[in-house]
């Protein structure tokens, strides 16, 4: 073999093998942008998406002729702290007046009944959904320690950004009396109240309804 033939076998192969290593690195540095264009795209919606939970409860009386309550309205408030709307909002309300407590530890199962399915909750706006009614007379068992009402539930809901996953959250409070629930609300404000229950009322994206 000749010195010439050996100059080129050679060049040959420093070209092969320049070839494989520009490979290489061009993969390389494609893979690193490709990650931090999703890195970036994470963080953006991240900061950017819909972010809802049960806010509080509205609580209205329902009046008879003389002016006296005859029942109250139990409505959940959902409020959207995001910048961005929900998409494809479904909520599930439950009640349930009951003489035992049930397991803190436990999230009850859904009642039969509808869904809600709201259009969205706009970007830092509220939503209120229709709730139970609960009677004075059924209050007056609470009082007297013969029952106790719960209300659970759930809410999922969809970013407006493609390709992201359901989010869901859960909440499930009780009623508890402080005041004259008889008469409309004076200076002292609402006499009912709705604590949390268990660890039930943080976000989870692991969304169950379809």
């Amino acid at each position: 073999m000749t010195t010439a033939e050996i100059f080129i076998i050679v060049l040959t192969a420093i070209l092969a093998i320049t070839g494989v290593l520009g490979v290489v690195i061009f993969n390389g540095q494609l893979s690193a942008m490709q990650r931090q264009n999703q890195d970036g795209r994470d963080a953006f919606i991240i900061s950017n998406r819909a972010f809802v939970f049960l806010s509080r409860y509205e609580l209205n009386p329902i009046l008879r002729e003389d002016g006296s309550v005859a029942k109250w309205e139990v409505n959940p408030i959902f409020e959207n702290t995001g910048p961005t709307p929900t998409k494809n909002l479904v909520i599930k309300i439950n009640s349930q007046l009951i003489p035992v407590a049930p397991p803190d530890n436990e999230f009850p199962v859904d009642q039969e009944g509808p869904l809600n399915h709201g259009s969205m909750i706009r970007p830092h706006a509220t939503a209120t959904i229709e709730g139970p009614v609960i009677t004075v007379e059924q209050i007056d068992q609470i009082v007297a320690g013969r029952q106790r009402f719960y209300i659970w539930g759930w809410a999922e809901y969809r970013d407006v950004f493609a390709n992201t996953k359901c989010h869901r959250i859960r909440f499930f409070n009780s009623m508890k009396v402080f005041g004259d629930y008889r008469r409309r609300p004076g200076p002292d404000g609402i006499p009912l109240r709705m604590p949390v229950i268990g660890v039930f009322n943080d976000p989870d994206d692991e969304c169950s309804h379809q």
